[in-house]
């Protein structure tokens, strides 16, 4: 038995094969470089009013007149579990101790500057305190129950410097 197979069917098969290679490589780059993630927006909402953002204008706005204790739950009411110790730990003490007036302050949320692998973001956010403003990157992640982007920490400055154009 002989298999005859033709020039034009070998060329058909190897361009076929060659365009499923540029699709795959394509969808791969793609892929790498976050085009899904613009495309097609993440569904969760990025409301002023979310739990992170109530957990910036809260640690922005210490009140030594009122209880250490109680501004560390409300900041943390807007935090993940592992950035509200970590807040706690190294950054409450010391904010608390520089205090010396009440400020009122608003965060404003700005931007999504970055998606991470994970899903989690980096946003822009601009902090008004004492009538200054000053723009800040902080770290969120989606609460798995309800979907709410809770605080996980506020980038340092050189970590935050990628993000500045």
């Amino acid at each position: 038995m002989n298999i005859t197979i033709s020039k034009t069917s070998t060329l058909r098969v190897i361009a076929i094969l060659a365009a499923l290679a540029v699709l795959v490589w394509g969808g791969n780059w793609a892929l790498s470089n976050g085009f899904p993630n613009r495309w097609f927006p993440s569904s969760m909402p990025i409301p002023q009013d979310q739990p992170a953002m109530q957990a910036v204008t809260a640690i922005y706005s210490a009140d030594p007149s009122s209880e250490k204790s109680v501004w560390e739950d409300k900041v943390c009411s807007g935090m993940t579990t592992k950035g509200c110790s970590l807040f706690q730990a190294m950054f409450a003490p010391t904010i608390w101790a520089t205090a010396s007036q009440k400020n009122q302050a608003l965060a404003t949320f700005l931007q999504v500057a970055d998606t991470l692998e994970d899903g989690s973001q980096i946003w822009k956010v601009s902090v008004v305190k004492l009538a200054t403003a000053t723009d800040i990157y902080i770290h969120v992640e989606a609460d798995p129950t309800s979907g709410q982007w809770l605080l996980n920490r506020i980038l340092f400055t050189q970590e935050a410097a990628k993000y500045i154009k």
